[in-house]
């Protein structure tokens, strides 16, 4: 009797251990892990859409934006002839996207110009994507918008504009020979 006893401790030490510490691991990862996001939203990894962000997270939402835009760099926004793509890489996590990503929003819409070609990619915290497009436009911080025509990179804005994102957007177009 008492060796089958010895047997059965044994044999629920060996089992117990391993599934306690699997248990542990999953919860750690649950409250810790980099697709979780400080107020429990699960990230978005990857291209998005604008009302994805905006409906997933009430930072990104844009119709309380109280940041007024240039009236001139909006209207001059509204003419450009050539297509461009503003690749705007993010995180749902960060404050810095949470404070420059709804203002481009905003200033897409103003400019309603259909050739401005917007495209979000949302990134972990550790500044990757399912697609690898972090890796290949080398982006070190968020937000980053890249703004192309063509498929050539004609400037960025990094974390904060210089001067108003707006601004900063006209004057990159308005640099190129489109």
């Amino acid at each position: 009797m008492i060796a089958s006893l010895k047997n059965l401790v044994s044999f629920s030490t060996k089992l117990l251990v391993p599934l306690s510490l699997m248990a542990f691991v999953m919860l750690s990862y649950t409250l810790f892990g980099e697709e979780q996001t400080s107020d429990s939203h699960e990230m978005l990894l990857g291209k998005i859409t604008a009302h994805q962000l905006t409906a997933n997270f009430e930072a990104f939402d844009n119709t309380n934006s109280k940041t007024p835009l240039s009236e001139d760099s909006i209207t001059a926004l509204t003419e450009v002839k050539g297509i461009y793509t503003i690749k705007a890489f993010l995180g749902t996590w960060c404050h810095d996207s949470e404070r420059e990503i709804p203002i481009l929003l905003d200033i897409i819409k103003a400019a309603g110009n259909p050739n401005l070609q917007l495209e979000l990619i949302a990134l972990n915290m550790d500044k990757q994507d399912p697609d690898d497009l972090a890796k290949l436009y080398q982006i070190k911080n968020t937000p980053t918008i890249v703004i192309e025509a063509n498929g050539k990179e004609l400037g960025r804005i990094v974390e904060r504009p210089e001067n108003s994102l707006e601004d900063n957007l006209l004057a990159i177009i308005e640099s190129s020979d489109q």
